[in-house]
């Protein structure tokens, strides 16, 4: 109801009570009747949900409107409220705070009128966004100051989606303050918050770190903030493998499996007829190589993979970099030689460092292969030297990450898309692509099929002997320097169900 619905109703209701003190003679004759008060005028309601993933059970909300109406309740078993308002002025601030299930969590929201509103760690979010600071500031503004930050409201969720969505959380057409969810898993919005919840936790940072850097941050220049995605058995079956290979979950593991023996040519861009089973991990698009500061990856191999030499397939890593972490699209008559020269490939060997040099893989127990920049075994795909990181097939396992040349190539970054590398998939949905045998330079770009920049995976384009090779859990660090310190934080997790 608007406050000009309301002041008439209150008009119309006043004048029908002194019609009937006049139909009664005034005062407290005609019988002994007296006389009969009507009901306050109803209010209006603001009702919603309040969540972090679990409902927020048993806190206090309290809403405080642009007029200094207000009012308070507690959130049910479910993390319901509902509050009804007494001829408010919107926008009203809602507080959360004092919750029974999540002690020391406060949260905020904002109604721009009546009906459904949540409270959550992304209606805070937004509502930092708008305010350029942390919102617990706007609990003691005044009236015009809501107001204000009220008109902000839309621009802002639509930068915090933004936001989201390039970082790789699931956030499209998210309606944050009036969207009606479940807080329950399988909820599109409470699978987010629990995303969000769980990225933070692994990466040791808490909801008011994420508020600092999302209030005020221009949304191209905002660092990779913490991501920790649960892959599962549909994520997998998205990811094409090439001929004999395969990916399944078993037990909260991923199980790589190559099977035996040569195919046909053609599933590679090149000649290759061997396996590759590949795990793309999505999210690390834009990530610059000089902030990667190490990646940790825990698995076991099966027994000829981990022995000295090797005589079985072994997990590598894959990074696909843009030498000028451009997003322009590539032209669509280019050939695989101009995709070849814009992208490149960085391979991580484990053979030279890891099995050959330290042995620190097992084929009966799970072991963490950690890989940093310092890490021998470093090489780049074929093509002209970046520095001193050598070339396919031209290098000895000593050289490192340290080589790359970051003078010329300050802003490389890994990049999602293809690199019409000859070891690759190939585009088999175009007809120009699909021979007996390898493609050369001169053939279309288009024949590289797109891919997540950064790639575990087992095998190879001349892999024939059947491998299984299991992976826990894998994390990304970056180093962030703040000021005469710096921290190494895990801001890319990935784990299976």
């Amino acid at each position: 109801m608007s406050y000009q619905t309301f002041k008439l109703t209150a008009r119309a209701t006043g004048l029908a009570v002194l019609l009937t003190i006049a139909a009664c003679g005034g005062g407290g004759g005609g019988g002994g009747g007296g006389v009969t008060e009507a009901p306050p005028p109803p209010g209006d309601t603001v009702k919603g949900l309040a969540a972090v993933g679990a409902p927020l059970t048993g806190a206090q909300v309290v809403l405080r409107c642009a007029n200094g109406v207000g009012g308070q309740t507690t959130t049910d078993n479910e993390g319901r409220w509902s509050i009804e308002l007494r001829q408010p002025q919107f926008p009203c601030l809602a507080t959360l705070s004092n919750s029974t299930s999540h002690s020391g969590v406060t949260l905020r929201s904002m109604a721009l009128g009546t009906g459904h509103l949540n409270i959550t760690p992304l209606t805070d979010l937004v509502l930092a966004r708008a305010f350029k600071d942390n919102p617990a500031a706007l609990e003691g503004a005044d009236g015009q100051a809501l107001i204000d930050v009220a008109a902000l409201l839309p621009e802002a969720q639509d930068e915090v989606i933004q936001i989201l969505v390039a970082q790789g959380f699931a956030a499209t057409d998210l309606a944050v303050f009036t969207g009606e969810f479940q807080a329950s898993k399988g909820d599109p919005y409470d699978d987010l918050l629990e995303h969000i919840a769980v990225s933070l936790a692994d990466d040791g940072k808490t909801h008011e770190d994420l508020l600092e850097v999302i209030a005020d941050t221009d949304p191209d220049v905002i660092p990779p903030l913490p991501n920790t995605q649960i892959l599962d058995v549909a994520a997998l079956a998205a990811m094409p493998q090439i001929n004999q290979a395969s990916l399944a979950i078993e037990n909260q593991q991923l199980k790589m499996t190559l099977g035996s023996g040569a195919n046909p040519v053609g599933a590679f861009v090149g000649s290759g007829k061997g396996n590759k089973a590949i795990l793309q991990l999505a999210g690390l698009h834009g990530v610059k190589l000089r902030d990667l500061h190490s990646v940790a990856i825990e698995l076991q191999g099966d027994e000829a993979g981990v022995t000295t030499p090797p005589i079985s397939p072994y997990v590598s890593l894959n990074l696909t970099i843009d030498l000028q972490c451009s997003s322009d699209p590539v032209s669509s008559d280019a050939t695989l030689n101009q995709l070849r020269e814009r992208r490149r490939i960085l391979s991580f060997d484990p053979y030279y460092h890891v099995i050959r040099a330290t042995q620190s893989l097992s084929s009966e127990e799970f072991r963490v292969m950690e890989i940093t920049p310092a890490t021998p075994g470093w090489r780049v795909s074929g093509g002209s030297p970046i520095g001193t990181v050598a070339v396919t097939p031209n290098y000895n396992g000593s050289e490192t990450l340290e080589g790359f040349d970051y003078v010329s190539y300050p802003d490389a970054c890994i990049v999602d898309g293809a690199t019409g590398d000859a070891g690759m998939y190939r585009n088999l949905g175009d007809s120009n692509c699909v021979t007996d045998a390898a493609l050369d330079g001169t053939s279309p770009a288009a024949c590289g099929l797109p891919y997540s920049g950064a790639l575990i995976f087992l095998g190879s384009s001349s892999a024939t002997q059947e491998s299984n090779w299991l992976v826990k859990e894998l994390k990304f660090f970056r180093q962030e320097n703040t000021g005469d310190s710096s921290d190494v934080k895990a801001f890319r997790t990935y784990r299976f169900q």
